[in-house]
Formats: structure tokens, sequence, C-alpha cells
């Protein structure tokens, strides 16, 4: 059975996108986005593991700017971590999801590449618990 256009609304939830679902439906995706917020509301407080993977050509002096400014070390301190995430990532800290999300927007400026844990992951770690 095919739906015809006038049966299908679009349902946008945040960032993920707008999807297409029959109209039937889209009252139960609006209610799972809602309690989706909910619980994403909850652990934005706890903190998240911010990750330096490594930067763009050329920018290793902004990332090593970068995590000098986030950490507060020595330009000696900064720059081992970042000889040391060419190989693998290496945690810079622990700040609120919030605060971790906007810092990873303003390395992405910067030509840093900065990892943070999925809301997904984030949730299955907090039901495990």
């Amino acid at each position: 059975m095919t739906a015809r256009y006038r049966d299908l609304t679009t349902v946008r939830i945040g960032d993920m996108g707008a999807f297409v679902v029959p109209r039937d439906t889209a009252v139960g995706i609006y209610q799972i986005a809602e309690a989706a917020a909910k619980m994403l509301g909850e652990f934005c407080g706890d903190r998240v593991e911010v990750k330096l993977r490594g930067w763009i050509d050329r920018k290793k002096i902004s990332a090593i700017k970068f995590v000098r400014q986030c950490t507060g070390s020595t330009l000696r301190d900064a720059k081992f971590l970042c000889d040391r995430a060419e190989n693998e990532p290496q945690l810079i800290g622990h700040y609120t999801y919030n605060e971790a999300v906007q810092m990873v927007e303003e390395a992405k400026d910067e030509g840093v590449l900065l990892s943070i844990p999925s809301p997904l992951e984030l949730l299955a770690k907090q039901v495990e618990e």
C-alpha cells in the first residue's frame, strides 16, 4: 500500500533532521522526541570526556594554542599532547555536555578535531548504571 502525499507529514526532531512519516504516527513520534529531549536534558549536567583526535592539514600550531587555552597547560605539555594525538586520541579534560559541544564547534572553526561521546552512548551508559 502506498501513502498519498496528503496522508504524510514532516516531523523535525532537534538537530537530527526532518523525517516524513504517516500522519497517524506523527503524534507518537512527537511523544518519543519529547521523551528523548527530556532524557538528554537529564545527562547534560554530567561530565563527558573531550578527546583531541588531531587537526586539519597545517593547523598543528592552532591545535597547540587551542589545547593550551582549554587546559591551561604549558607550551611543552600542549605540544606533547598534540604529538601523541597523531597516533591515538588524547584526553583533554572532562566538561559538561553543553560545554563540550560548544568546545567541539569552536575547535572545528580553528581546524582542530575533537571528539565527545554521542548522546546515544551517554544514554546507554546512563541506563547501564
